[in-house]
């Protein structure tokens, strides 16, 4: 059997890591790895042996992303797991109980419950202390006391962080990733402050005592610039204070003693130092260039310390750090001798920020997005001929100039007998009619009088106007029984033809189209309702009884006094006077019949157009609150571009190459023109879970939409579809810009990356 050593599978070793990050700074520097780890396996389960703990007085700081491009990149979402945050916080009434425990110390026989913590607390800070939920305040004491309150938590927390990272060799060894024995803890924060400068040596040395005896490597990078945070006396104090502490710790001779549970009994006593590596980072150099900014002074701590597990200098980055072993165990040849076990680092890249161009260009399909949203693409539709297609296709009017349609629809929604209230009335007059016109004799024409009052009587109580149910005609209490149905019938046309405006695939769509045709839509019911009250005014009043029963006197008298009228001898010549005379009484008494019909379908008609009006206004109210939150998210992501634009690309310390054709470029590979209406559909499939398809419309539902979460939203859906086509764009300006340098810049900037590229591995801080 023939072997190729060539095809032999190459594999990198990786230990399992814990990150755990200390206030601000340390969730700033978190977010980053979790970022590089996505741009370089895809996602953060592809490294599922990297766990995150981010530890913060501040409860509300592990909402924050903490980096400019957000908490989405590349489609997946960074921010931290509810298992993954850590809340160190004490609110009022548990500071109350702290302070009066520690107050009433003398009053216990035996150990108070804050012992542990007053023997090193200072009595001074118990007066001001308030509640712990926004931060320390600069307050190292209060970070620490934060840390010894939540000891358990953070304990449970950090333990469960460890299990994660467990049990994934196989998957890894299919990625070309050997896991390796031992742990990698990683601890990064800022000594300026009052949370990461306050428990860091506690944190440090609780995990000395979880973990300390099972090959763990404890690695602090602490941040010791306070001129990047404001540089204000207390930082600089809490720095030195800090510095004075861990110097002390690590000095040979020393132990670090403290219970944190008194309950529990979690007494730790440590002689080993706090860290086995202490990065001491700062803003300066040896040289001449200093980082002034926070963020890019953490995306250099984030780039050093993936580079123990997402690179391929990994080894060689262990390997550095391993050979400083034996120097830092000596002491200085200063004359009065010091430890040195202190590290630091420099890292620094020529590079293109394709990750940032991409973000520009992402962003600028956001942008395109919202503003697509809220304008559609080319002329907007005429609002009239929008109102005109409504009212017939949802057949609110078959004839534009009578426009009754809605009358017409109330009066055909009411049955009796499956027959509506005008083929029931119209049948009833046909019978009377016919019943007059087989009239002959004197007999007759006295059985039909004395028909008439009865089916009159009958007939008309069945629109007999009344408050009461009991009282009310049939029909009369039909209208009102179906009114309800048909307005949210109506409304129902409402809202499906605002899903239809708001549908992007539509030809009519957008934010603005929706609004005008609830404008002209709003406009045309309060006409509406304008002609239904002329309407109900000209029909006067409802008749009742006293009316129906008036013309009938009026009509029997005078068919009363024709037969009392003297004929001649063998002719009945009264038979078609009294015919004429009943017939007209039926058509008097059917008008008056349909006369309270018709009034009482003006008058639900009007109440419905009054409950339609109110309906469109809510709906108005709606889409222009979305409308402003749309104009917001779009203000948000042209201030985002801005802002993108005029960042130190990448945040990190080099030299970025970068051109606006490039930005150009990638955003026309990710959104081509000939595709461009297509694409923004497809981002709009955000709306699909609520059942609407694509339509914006589910939006407007939502009343606690607010802008970050549309923006959320949309990112995600952008990142999604589009990130990959930007990481094509590779191709820079490198060979072109120089040129277009002055002299003098040219020179500056060439001693620039001198300086940045000679600091590039870890050395021993002096």
């Amino acid at each position: 059997m023939t072997y190729d050593g060539e095809n032999e599978l190459q594999y990198r070793g990786i230990n399992r890591t814990i990150c755990i990050g200390l206030g601000g700074t340390g969730r700033d520097v978190l977010m980053r790895i979790r970022r590089l780890i996505v741009d370089r396996y895809g996602d953060l389960n592809q490294l599922p042996i990297v766990s995150f703990v981010h530890i913060d007085t501040d409860k509300a700081a592990t909402q924050v992303a903490g980096i400019r491009t957000g908490s989405t990149y590349h489609g997946v979402d960074l921010s931290f797991k509810e298992a993954e945050k850590i809340g160190a916080t004490m609110s009022s009434p548990e500071v109350t109980m702290f302070v009066q425990g520690l107050e009433r110390r003398s009053e216990y026989t035996h150990h108070g419950p804050y012992d542990h913590i007053g023997i090193w607390f200072p009595p001074q800070l118990l007066r001001n202390i308030k509640a712990v939920e926004e931060g320390a305040k600069g307050i190292r004491p209060v970070g620490r006391l934060a840390f010894f309150h939540n000891y358990q938590k953070v304990k449970n927390a950090i333990e469960t962080a460890e299990k994660r990272t467990r049990g994934h060799d196989a998957l890894l060894l299919k990625a070309g990733l050997r896991v390796e024995a031992g742990l990698n803890i990683f601890v990064v924060g800022s000594l300026c402050g009052g949370t990461g400068s306050g428990m860091f040596l506690d944190v440090a040395y609780s995990l000395r005592h979880l973990y300390g005896s099972q090959s763990a490597r404890i690695v602090g990078y602490l941040v010791i610039s306070p001129e990047l945070y404001g540089n204000t006396p207390s930082m600089c104090a809490n720095t030195y204070a800090a510095l004075k502490e861990l110097n002390y710790y690590s000095t040979p001779g020393t132990k670090f003693e403290a219970c944190y549970d008194i309950q529990n009994v979690v007494f730790v006593q440590e002689q080993r130092p706090p860290f086995d590596y202490t990065y001491l980072v700062s803003s300066q150099t040896g040289g001449e260039y200093e980082i002034l900014a926070q963020g890019k002074l953490c995306n250099v701590i984030a780039h050093k310390i993936a580079l123990d597990f997402s690179g391929e200098l990994a080894p060689v980055v262990k390997g550095n750090r391993d050979n400083f072993l034996q120097h830092m165990i000596q002491w200085d040849k200063h004359p009065r001798p010091n430890v040195q076990r202190y590290l630091t680092f420099g890292l620094a890249a020529i590079y293109f920020p394709r990750d940032t161009i991409v973000q520009i260009a992402l962003n600028r399909v956001s942008l395109e997005l919202v503003t697509f949203w809220l304008n559609g693409e080319g002329q907007s539709p005429d609002p009239v001929t929008l109102l005109e297609k409504f009212l017939i296709q949802y057949r609110w009017h078959t004839d534009l100039a009578k426009k009754d349609g809605l009358t017409t629809r109330i009066a055909e929604a009411v049955q009796e007998s499956n027959k509506n209230f005008i083929n029931t009335i119209n049948t009833w007059r046909s019978k009377l009619d016919r019943s007059i016109a087989e009239c002959k004799s004197r007999d007759d024409r006295n059985a039909i009088c004395q028909q008439l009052p009865r089916e009159f009587r009958e007939q008309f109580r069945k629109t007999q106007p009344s408050e009461t149910e009991s009282n009310r005609g049939i029909w009369l209490t039909k209208l009102q029984q179906i009114s309800p149905n048909i307005t949210k019938e109506l409304q129902s046309n409402i809202d499906d033809f605002i899903i239809l405006l708001l549908t992007p695939s539509e030809p009519n769509f957008s934010i603005k189209s929706t609004r005008d045709w609830l404008d002209a839509l709003h406009h045309e019911l309060h006409n509406y309702q304008r002609n239904l009250q002329e309407e109900i005014a000209n029909f006067g009043r409802m008749r009742n009884l006293e009316d129906l029963e008036k013309k009938w006197r009026d009509s029997e008298q005078l068919i009363q006094d024709i037969e009392q009228k003297a004929g001649l001898p063998f002719f009945d010549n009264k038979n078609s006077p009294v015919q004429t005379e009943a017939k007209k009484v039926v058509r008097e008494v059917y008008d008056l019949i349909k006369h309270n019909f018709q009034f009482a379908v003006l008058q639900e008609a009007l109440k419905i157009v009054d409950a339609l009006q109110k309906y469109v206004q809510a709906r108005s109210n709606q889409v222009a609150a979305f409308s402003t939150n749309v104009e917001n998210l779009k203000s948000a992501y042209e201030k985002q571009e801005r802002n993108l634009k005029q960042l130190n690309f990448d945040e990190m310390s080099g030299e970025a190459i970068i051109n606006n054709e490039d930005i150009d470029r990638c955003y026309r590979t990710i959104l081509p023109v000939d595709d461009f209406r297509r694409q923004l559909v497809l981002v709009t499939a955000i709306t699909e879970p609520t059942g609407r398809g694509q339509s914006l419309a589910s939006f407007i539902d939502q009343e606690h939409t607010t802008t970050h979460q549309l923006q959320k939203e949309i990112n995600l859906k952008v990142d999604s579809l589009f990130a990959s086509r930007g990481m094509n764009i590779v191709n820079s300006v490198l060979p072109v810009r120089p040129f277009f340098w002055e002299l003098e810049e040219r020179l500056l900037r060439s001693k620039r990356l001198t300086i940045k590229l000679s600091v590039n591995t870890d050395g021993k801080a002096q």
